[in-house]
């Protein structure tokens, strides 16, 4: 059985794309953190036992574990080392991603049951560069602290107030808001402050 990532979007946050399953359509929107997308090239696939479901996983070129998951952004792509799955809610965040995801794994787990095996092919030869969109831009200080420092890829624990300080500064309000360490994740803390250019979220992308 073959599953293709078809990527046709990417910029300096997050790669888009379409997950196809021996030649179709299967689940319409896909993303990974730029920074840590899975490299081009074809993976063998199996399903992993999590609990009581099964989970599609895989190793990349670097020795690393790869899983499909059904959301919910870029962000939990990068937390999670992941293809984050689903429908498209706004460029960078999928919904509904769950039931595409089942079905998937079926598909798969009566594969393997058949003996035939799975292999995972990422490719980006229609791919082109997108722009992010203003709902993640963090306008006051995205010079200053980027998203690779906000993710806190080093260490998936809370952004340290002297480490982010170092890294630029900000003003006095982003300074007190930034405050996070033992209140909660990086990103919260820039989320609270920036609140993403001030724009007023919708409920269903108050998660992501």
């Amino acid at each position: 059985m073959k599953i293709e990532i078809k990527r046709w979007g990417d910029n300096d946050l997050y790669t888009e794309g379409q997950l196809f399953a021996n030649g179709r359509m299967a689940i319409p929107y896909t993303v990974e953190y730029h920074n840590n997308k899975v490299p081009t090239g074809t993976y063998k696939a199996n399903l992993k036992k999590c609990g009581e479901k099964f989970i599609i996983s895989f190793t990349d070129e670097s020795g690393n574990e790869r899983i499909f998951i059904a959301g919910h952004s870029f962000r939990t792509s990068c937390k999670e080392s992941a293809i984050v799955t689903g429908n498209l809610l706004i460029p960078g965040a999928v919904y509904k991603g769950r039931k595409y995801l089942e079905r998937l794994i079926d598909r798969i787990r009566k594969a393997i049951k058949a003996g035939k095996s799975v292999t995972v092919i990422v490719t980006e030869d229609k791919i082109q560069t997108t722009s992010i969109i203003k709902h993640w831009r963090l306008p006051k200080f995205s010079k200053k602290i980027t998203w690779s420092v906000a993710l806190n890829l080093a260490s998936p624990a809370t952004l340290d107030y002297a480490a982010a300080k170092k890294a630029g500064g900000f003003g006095h309000r982003e300074e007190g808001e930034l405050r996070t360490v033992g209140k909660g994740s990086a990103v919260d803390g820039l989320h609270r402050a920036g609140q993403f250019d001030g724009e007023k979220r919708r409920a269903t992308v108050e998660g992501i």
